[in-house]
């Protein structure tokens, strides 16, 4: 595996200490990097699963992502990639499990927090959301 391969190289790398060299940074040339806005975590299913997921990963720790649903904000957690073909934003049900469509393909949410409230596995969600045919995330 990977992790047995790479400890003999991090020991070795480590007896090694005395011949590091470090390069100063240049102040000069560095930068900041903006601060996120809050708008900027919000999903667009009109992209691609892997892209959602990637966002999701980077921004999991400023705030999460989130969507519309009902004309309130839900913050989506627990995302992954699923097998479902639907149109973006709308929503599928199966066995408790929330499908949400995105271009060429869909995710699945694991767990959702409505505005105000506290987040919630999704089948707890489900079953007071009442959700109606044809309903999407936007």
């Amino acid at each position: 595996t990977l992790a047995k391969a790479s400890s003999s190289k991090i020991v070795d790398l480590l007896k090694d200490v005395e011949n590091w060299s470090f390069v100063k940074q240049n102040n000069d040339n560095a930068t900041l990097a903006p601060k996120i806005a809050k708008a900027e975590n919000r999903i667009d299913f009109n992209n691609k699963p892997v892209e959602l997921i990637n966002k999701y990963r980077g921004l999991d720790l400023n705030g999460g992502v989130w969507a519309m649903f009902r004309g309130e904000k839900h913050l989506l957690s627990e995302i992954n990639l699923a097998d479902k073909v639907l149109e973006p934003g709308y929503i599928e049900i199966e066995n408790n499990k929330l499908f949400i469509g995105c271009k060429s393909g869909s995710i699945s949410v694991g767990e959702i927090q409505p505005a105000g409230k506290k987040t919630m596995l999704i089948a707890d969600w489900l079953n007071g959301a009442r959700l109606q045919q044809g309903e999407r995330f936007e």
